[in-house]
């Protein structure tokens, strides 16, 4: 059996999760999430990357870890 994997998933719409797993981070790349304030893509992506708060982050990677690790045994 494979260890757990990490994946960079598209949802084909609005969807905040893909089709399996929990999302560790979620960055709204439609239009209308960034238009009216940024303007730009680049500059929307930059203020959403100083804002995350990498140890929430840590925190749901390793909870998502030993939920893996409960469902082996």
């Amino acid at each position: 059996m494979a260890g757990p994997s990490l994946a960079a998933l598209t949802p084909a719409d609005a969807s905040a999760q893909g089709p399996a797993g929990v999302p560790l981070l979620a960055l709204d790349m439609y239009e209308h999430a960034f238009h009216m304030d940024y303007g730009a893509a680049a500059k929307y992506v930059e203020a959403f990357m100083q804002n995350v708060k990498w140890e929430e982050v840590n925190r749901r990677y390793t909870s998502a870890l030993k939920a893996v690790e409960l469902l082996r045994t």
